[in-house]
C-alpha cells in the first residue's frame, strides 16, 4: 500500500511540473507574439541570426518584414525577429518613470 502512495505522489508531482512548464511556455509564446505584433516601420530589431537592422517595410498578410541592414535590404519572415530594440528602450523608459513616480509618492 505504501508503494502505491509513493507512485501516485510521483505521478502527481510529474503532472504538476508538466503543467507549470506548459504554462511558462504559453506565456513566453504570447509575449513573443505580442512583440511581433507591435513591430512598426522604423523600429530597430535583432533577427534570430543576430543581424541588427531597421524595419523598412512590413507585409502583414504574408507575415514578412524587410530590414535595412547598413543599406542592404533583406526580407525575413516575421517570426525571424528575436527582439525589438526600440520597443525595449521605450518599455524601459516607461518602467523607470513609473518607479520614479512611485518613489516620489
Amino acid at each position: 500500500m505504501n508503494g502505491v502512495i509513493q507512485i501516485l505522489f510521483f505521478i502527481a508531482l510529474f503532472g504538476g511540473l508538466m503543467a507549470l512548464t506548459a504554462r511558462s511556455q504559453k506565456k513566453q509564446q504570447q509575449r513573443q507574439q505580442n512583440l511581433l505584433n507591435s513591430i512598426k516601420e522604423g523600429d530597430e530589431v535583432i533577427t534570430i541570426g543576430g543581424l541588427y537592422g531597421v524595419v523598412e517595410n512590413m507585409d502583414l498578410e504574408e507575415k514578412k518584414v524587410t530590414l535595412d541592414i547598413d543599406g542592404v535590404y533583406l526580407t525575413f519572415e516575421q517570426g525571424a525577429i528575436k527582439r525589438v530594440l526600440s520597443a525595449e528602450t521605450a518599455v524601459a523608459e516607461v518602467e523607470a518613470s513609473e518607479k520614479q513616480t512611485s518613489i516620489e509618492e
